[in-house]
């Protein structure tokens, strides 16, 4: 699945993009928010090797920008022992409220190396979702994910729901009529409702029913004896019209073509 990076139109009106940033600056700062390796959180594993890879720059200058964008620009802070990057504002427009993107953000947080970075990090989450909110937990110096109750609570309400949801399935299922297998199966049903009818007349109905239900899988057929009636009782319909004499033909019946 592609994996997408918003930028906003306003990055060039940005005072410190205008101000502070020269050319190749602007460049590195569009690669850091666009790179294959950035994750919902903001706080990715980079190494110098793979930005030089995949910007062309040299070493020189990747670790004179890396510098300039930590202590002068405080963009980032950059990790030299893990090679983890964060982008300081990233949440400001990469994190919502959404469980979802919740979720997400609190899986990669556990994935930081670096105690200090991890910390910062820790800090803007309890910010942005709250303790009471925040599936990840502190114990003895040790990150982890924990489930709280309301979520268990919730949790447990869906799984209770699918349940049933799969109980009244199961038994409608039992409870419906198998489907039939072939057109026999429909011509001995029609057979036993429209006993006045003639054989061929039913055959004929049971055959095209079949056919037609059989090409698309039975698609929305609850009930296929109800319609297997109403089909028979359609094509009788439509037979009985086309017995009827239209007036014109009883014209030219009665007075020639003339």
């Amino acid at each position: 699945m592609a994996i997408y990076r918003n930028i906003h139109v306003n990055f060039w009106d940005d005072a410190k993009v205008l101000d502070e940033m020269d050319i190749k600056e602007r460049y590195f700062l569009l690669y850091l928010l666009t790179n294959p390796h950035t994750n919902q959180i903001g706080c990715f594993e980079i190494s110098k090797r793979q930005i030089k890879n995949e910007t062309d720059l040299d070493d020189d200058t990747i670790k004179k920008l890396l510098e300039k964008f930590e202590k002068k620009l405080n963009l980032i802070i950059y990790s030299y022992e893990t090679k983890e990057i964060f982008i300081k504002n990233w949440y400001k427009y990469n994190w919502s409220k959404s469980p979802k993107v919740r979720t997400c953000i609190e899986k990669e947080f556990l994935d930081i190396k670096d105690d200090n970075l991890k910390k910062i990090v820790y800090e803007r989450l309890i910010k942005m979702y709250k303790k009471d909110t925040l599936s990840i937990q502190y114990v003895n110096g040790i990150y982890s994910l924990g489930i709280k109750e309301e979520e268990e609570e919730e949790e447990n309400k869906n799984k209770n729901k699918n349940k049933n949801k799969n109980k009244k399935k199961k038994k409608n299922i039992a409870d419906a009529t198998p489907l039939p297998t072939s057109s026999t199966t429909v011509f001995d049903f029609l057979l036993s409702n429209f006993q006045n009818y003639k054989n061929s007349d039913l055959k004929q109905s049971s055959e095209k029913f079949f056919k037609f239900y059989e090409k698309i899988e039975w698609e929305n057929v609850d009930d296929w004896e109800r319609k297997a009636k109403e089909w028979f009782e359609k094509d009788i319909d439509m037979k009985k019209l086309k017995k009827e004499e239209s007036l014109d033909d009883r014209a030219k019946r009665l007075f020639g073509n003339n």
